[in-house]
């Protein structure tokens, strides 16, 4: 049995190799020439460097025609439009299109697919399959464009898509990393208050894996998160009580963020060092809503998420500091 992982050196695709390598089988690592090869160093797995915006470096590996197939491959924000659909929406054509070519036999694509393909949450509850995607952002909308073009081959490539929230863990430079580092200084940025439940890398990897191998999954689309759902001030508080901190309180609105990223940036060209933290990222905080209604997951192919948030947030906090990432 062998398993192609697209994004393999990535947060979430370096953590799928992890998996897969613990049970034995036969990985290949679909790598960009430009990515860093670090949590793949001295791994039993194979390399594979091809551009997924580029058709013709993906044919020779599709043509070992792998057994299943996990499409991590893609771009987050913050990007420019045009680069989340040339890969995120078109490298996921390209992808789809040569296992229609030539893998006749694929047994599965499991796509990670995000939340945000169906745009804000429109009610108070906790999200489902069921609803209408609005995708109201561009990495949303190619997100969801993606996943339409998968169900288009769906005669000739059997898929399941996987709609992930927020996923954290260690090795992640995204997402709750800022509010770590932030949190490690004293600081604690407070935009809207936010319903979400995060779930951690280790149960996302494992979830994405079950799907692929569990029969009933092929042609549906899932929703993924973690087991704990928290608002934005409690998740602020487990992060601080992992790291032992007090912090200060800064609420933020759209154009505080607009106004300190300006500054951070400013600060990082005159300093010609790394920002220390994307601003930007906050936006994506802007809907108050991320909840998701795991039922499904748990019916359908028996998988519920099993790290609590205050333990894969201790986890998380641990690996950020022994890797000397929070700089204390």
């Amino acid at each position: 049995m062998q398993v192609l992982v697209t994004g393999a050196a990535g947060f979430i695709g370096s953590h799928m190799v992890d998996h897969l390598v613990s049970r034995g089988l036969s990985t290949i690592a679909l790598v960009h020439p430009d990515d860093d090869l670090c949590w793949l160093a001295d791994k039993p797995v194979e390399l594979a460097m091809a551009d997924i915006t580029d058709p013709e470096s993906l044919r020779p590996v599709l043509r070992r025609r792998p057994d299943f197939i996990i499409h991590l491959a893609g771009v987050l924000p913050p990007q420019t439009p045009g680069t989340y659909y040339a890969v995120n929406t078109a490298g996921t054509a390209n992808l789809v299109e040569l296992c229609h070519q030539e893998v006749p036999n694929l047994r599965r694509l499991v796509m990670g697919s995000s939340l945000l393909a169906m745009g804000p949450c429109r009610h108070q509850g906790a999200r489902t399959i069921g609803e209408r995607c609005q995708p109201d952002n561009d990495y949303g909308r190619s997100k969801f464009e993606a996943e339409e073009i998968i169900r288009r081959y769906a005669r000739s490539v059997p898929a399941t898509i996987i709609r992930m929230g927020m996923v954290y863990g260690p090795r992640q430079s995204g997402t709750l990393f800022p509010l770590f580092k932030l949190a490690s200084r004293g600081i604690r940025l407070q935009p809207a208050e936010l319903l979400t439940n995060p779930i951690h890398v280790t149960d996302a990897v494992q979830a994405l894996w079950r799907a692929a191998v569990v029969h009933s999954t092929v042609h549906q689309t899932y929703l993924l998160a973690g087991p704990t759902s928290c608002t934005f001030s409690e998740l602020a508080v487990a992060i601080e009580r992992s790291l032992g901190v007090r912090t200060r309180t800064i609420r933020l609105n759209q154009w505080l963020v607009r106004l300190l990223d300006a500054i951070v940036s400013l600060h990082a060209r005159l300093r010609r060092c790394a920002p220390l933290i994307e601003l930007t990222r906050f936006r994506d905080f802007e809907s108050t809503n991320y909840l998701c209604d795991l039922t499904r997951l748990q019916d359908e192919f028996g998988f519920y998420p099993s790290i609590d948030l205050e333990e894969g947030i201790r986890q998380t906090a641990l690996w950020y500091r022994q890797a000397g990432w929070l700089g204390v």
